[in-house]
């Protein structure tokens, strides 16, 4: 038993090592296929943390600036604006649909973005190790946002 119990405790301590913290993430509304795509990628680096959004007529984006931490309903949200554009955005999570949802402060732009993945498809393309694939990963990715 206790071979088994220290077996088990060396495999996970060894999973746990190789395991990687998710540093990117990103939510789109349609696909890179559609005219209308939009996309905000989070990514954090070291202390850094930034936040791009960008859209089929600006597809390099924007670096959105944060302005803090607000609220939604019951739920936190982030404030941000973009540099050059007279508009205050929220952005909040919805759980339930694995997704976030971007509102401007006036109420005149409301868009859910759903998880993006970022990786092979079919068999083409390459693996991203730091990207958060799955919600529960990218939305610890967008807490850390909130939390800072």
């Amino acid at each position: 038993m206790s071979k088994l119990l220290i077996s088990c405790m060396l495999g996970l301590t060894i999973t746990l090592s190789h395991a990687q913290t998710k540093t990117r993430a990103f939510f789109m509304v349609g696909d890179y296929s559609q005219p209308e795509w939009e996309k905000l990628a989070f990514e954090v680096d070291g202390t850094k943390c930034s936040i791009m959004y960008a859209y089929r007529k600006h597809e390099t984006g924007y670096p959105l600036k944060i302005l803090g931490v607000g609220k939604v309903g019951n739920a936190k949200a982030l404030r941000v604006s973009i540099p050059g554009f007279n508009k205050t955005y929220l952005i909040y999570k919805d759980v339930p649909k694995k997704g976030l949802v971007m509102v401007s402060e006036d109420q005149s732009y409301r868009k859910f973005f759903a998880l993006g993945y970022e990786g092979p498809v079919n068999g083409v393309g390459t693996f991203c190790a730091s990207c958060a694939n799955e919600p529960a990963e990218a939305f610890a990715l967008v807490d850390s946002f909130l939390e800072r």
